[in-house]
C-alpha cells in the first residue's frame, strides 16, 4: 500500500510509523521492568511480612491455641495487599486461619502440599535471589489474581508448622493500568510530534523531488529540451538535479543537430522529386525521336535496307529504346508520386475487361515460357471509379513478375471478387519460387530486389513493386504479398 503513495505521503507514514514502533517497544519493555521489578518487591514484602508472623506464631503453635494465631494473622489487616493467611500443623491440618478481606475464605487443608525437607524442594522454588544466606526457602505461586506465598515455621532447628499467606495483585493491576495510560498519551504525542516534524522535514526532501518531477513532465509534455530543473542544495538530490540538466544539455544538442539533418533530408529529397519531375519533357523527348526514327527506318518507305545486320541493329534500338523508356517513365512516375505530384484520370473501369486484356498482353509471353495463365473472376463484377491507365501498369507489372519467377509448367492465376464495403480483392498467385518473408519489406522499397537464383538471371530495376504500391495507394487501397 505504501508503494503507491507519494513520495511526500511515504516520508510522513515512514517516520511516524519508525516513531510509532520505537515507542510501543520502549514502552513495552520499560513497563515489562516495571512488571518485575513489582513483582520483586512483592516477594520480598511478603518473604519480610512471612518472617515476622512465623516468629509471632511459634508460642501460639507450642501451647496449641489457635484464637492467638488468629490475633497474630489479623494483624496483617494493616497490609492493603493481603487478603488472607493460614497456618498449619506439621502433618499439613489447618491450624488458624483469618479472612481479612474478600476471596480470603477459609481453606479445609493445606494447598495439598506434601511438607518436603529442603533437599527436595525443586530447584525452580528456590528463592535464593531473595533470601539472605541462613533464611527460610519459600515457596511462590501465581495466579492471576494473587499470589500465594507458603513456607515452614522453624523453632530451634525444628519445624513446628507452615504458614500461607495471600496477597492481591490490585496494586499491580492498578500500576500497569497507568503505565497502559501514560504509554497511549506518550503514543499519541510522539505520533503528533512526528507528523509535525516530518512535515517540516520532507520540504526540504520532497520538494526538490517535486520541482524535479515537475521539469520532468514539462519536458515530456511540451518537448521542450531547454527546460532546467532547479538546483536546491550539494547533497545527493543536488547531484540527480545536475546530471538530469546535463542530460537535458546534451539531449537538446542532438534534437538540434537530428532536425538540422532531418531537414536537409527533406530538401534534398524534395529537390530530387522536384527536379525528376520537371525533367519529364526534356528525358522524354530525345528518346521518342530515338524511337521514331528506329521505326521509320524499319518501316523500309524507301526501299530495302539492305544487308540484315541492319534490320537486327534498328531491332536492338527499337527494343532498347523501349525499354530505357519504361525504366524512365518507371522512375518519373514513382517520383511524382513521392512529390505528390501524381493526379489520378479517374472513369468507369470495367474490372473484368481490365484483366481480360491485361492477360491477352501478356499471353504470348507466357505461352512461349510454357505457362498457363487462367482468370478466376465472377461474370458479373460491378464496375468502379479509378485511373485504367494506371490499374493497369501495376496489374500487368505484377502478371510480368509472375510469368518472369514462374518455371516451365507452371501457373499464373488471377482472381477478381467485390468485398463488403464497395471494396475490390485482386490476386495475382503463381506457382514460382515465391519470396523469403525476410525480404518482403525491401522489394516494396525502390531498387530493392529479394536475392535468389531467378532474380540473378531476370535482371531489373527494382521498381515494379514499389510502383504497383503507390498505384493502389493512390486509389486508397493497400498492396498485400503473401510467400
Amino acid at each position: 500500500m505504501i508503494r503507491n503513495l507519494s513520495v511526500r505521503h511515504k516520508f510522513t507514514a515512514i517516520s511516524v510509523l519508525t516513531t510509532t514502533i520505537v515507542v510501543i517497544i520502549a514502552s513495552t519493555v520499560f513497563v515489562g521492568l516495571e512488571i518485575n521489578n513489582y513483582r520483586r518487591a512483592l516477594v520480598q514484602e511478603l518473604t519480610a511480612i512471612a518472617q515476622i508472623t512465623s516468629s509471632n506464631s511459634t508460642a501460639a503453635i507450642l501451647f496449641g491455641d489457635p484464637a492467638a494465631a488468629r490475633e497474630t494473622l489479623a494483624a496483617l489487616r494493616a497490609r492493603p495487599n493481603i487478603d488472607a493467611a493460614s497456618i498449619y500443623t506439621p502433618d499439613g491440618a489447618l491450624f488458624a486461619h483469618h479472612a481479612i478481606r474478600a476471596g480470603g475464605e477459609e481453606p479445609d487443608a493445606a494447598p495439598g502440599w506434601i511438607w518436603p525437607s529442603e533437599s527436595d524442594l525443586p530447584d525452580q522454588f528456590f528463592l535464593s535471589d531473595f533470601l539472605a544466606e541462613g533464611a527460610p526457602l519459600y515457596k511462590i505461586v501465581w495466579t492471576p489474581r494473587s499470589v500465594d506465598l507458603f513456607g515452614p515455621i522453624w523453632l530451634d532447628g525444628d519445624m513446628i508448622g507452615g504458614l500461607l499467606i495471600r496477597s492481591n495483585l490490585a496494586q499491580i493491576g492498578a500500576t500497569i493500568g497507568t503505565y497502559l495510560s501514560v504509554v497511549v498519551i506518550i503514543i499519541l504525542f510522539s505520533i503528533a510530534l512526528a507528523w509535525w516534524l516530518a512535515l517540516r522535514l520532507q520540504r526540504e526532501v520532497t520538494h526538490p523531488i517535486l520541482g524535479l518531477l515537475d521539469t520532468m513532465q514539462s519536458v515530456s509534455r511540451e518537448h521542450d529540451y531547454s527546460l532546467r530543473a532547479q538546483k536546491h542544495g550539494r547533497d545527493e538530490l543536488g547531484n540527480l538535479v545536475d546530471a538530469f540538466n546535463e542530460m537535458l544539455t546534451e539531449t537538446e544538442a542532438h534534437k538540434v543537430e537530428l532536425n538540422a539533418a532531418r531537414e536537409q533530408a527533406e530538401s534534398a529529397n524534395r529537390m530530387k522529386s522536384e527536379f525528376l519531375a520537371h525533367m519529364s519533357h526534356e528525358l522524354r523527348t530525345p528518346l521518342n525521336a530515338i524511337l521514331g526514327f528506329s521505326d521509320f527506318m524499319l518501316s523500309e518507305p524507301h526501299g530495302p535496307l539492305g544487308d540484315e545486320s541492319y534490320r537486327e541493329y534498328m531491332n536492338d534500338i527499337q527494343n532498347g529504346g523501349h525499354h530505357l523508356l519504361g525504366v524512365i517513365n518507371d522512375i518519373l512516375d514513382l517520383s511524382k508520386v513521392e512529390a505528390g505530384a501524381a493526379e489520378l484520370c479517374e472513369d468507369l473501369i470495367d474490372v473484368r475487361g481490365l484483366i481480360k486484356e491485361s492477360i491477352r498482353l501478356l499471353r504470348d509471353r507466357a505461352e512461349q515460357a510454357g505457362i498457363h495463365v487462367a482468370l478466376d473472376a465472377a461474370p458479373n463484377l460491378p464496375d468502379i471509379y479509378g485511373d485504367e491507365q494506371l490499374l493497369k501498369r501495376g496489374l500487368l507489372n505484377l502478371l510480368s513478375n509472375a510469368i518472369k519467377f514462374t518455371p516451365k509448367g507452371g501457373r499464373v492465376t488471377v482472381r477478381a471478387g467485390a468485398e463488403p464495403g464497395d471494396d475490390y480483392l485482386i490476386t495475382v498467385s503463381d506457382t514460382g519460387i515465391g519470396i523469403a518473408p525476410e525480404d518482403i519489406d525491401h522489394v516494396l522499397t525502390p531498387f530493392g530486389q529479394a536475392e535468389n537464383v531467378l532474380t540473378r538471371s531476370h535482371q531489373g530495376t527494382g521498381l515494379g513493386l514499389p510502383l504497383v504500391k503507390s498505384f493502389v495507394e493512390l486509389h486508397s487501397g493497400t498492396l498485400e504479398i503473401q510467400s
